[in-house]
């Protein structure tokens, strides 16, 4: 299984922390992934939240990117069956 994403801590010249995902080989932010983390943190949820599930977003499509699979339009019975 290849690295395609990464889940990366941002710290921010102010020091704020940030948790975001990213493209393996381009570093470019994956925008919906990065937007789900942030809304994490506008919902008041720990750090550590932030961290846990940034790793397995970017595992997520990871897996998804492996598969060739969208990892917008998986349900939860196809995910089951594969």
């Amino acid at each position: 299984m290849s690295a395609g994403f990464l889940a990366f801590r941002s710290v921010s010249a102010g020091g704020g922390v940030r948790w975001v995902v990213v493209d393996a080989g381009t570093h470019a932010l994956h925008p919906q992934a990065t937007a789900y983390l942030a809304s994490l943190r506008s919902r008041g949820c720990s750090a550590n939240t932030e961290r846990a599930y940034a790793g397995r977003v970017a595992l997520y499509l990871d897996y998804c990117q492996d598969r060739g699979l969208d990892w917008a339009a998986l349900t939860f019975l196809a995910l089951a069956c594969l």
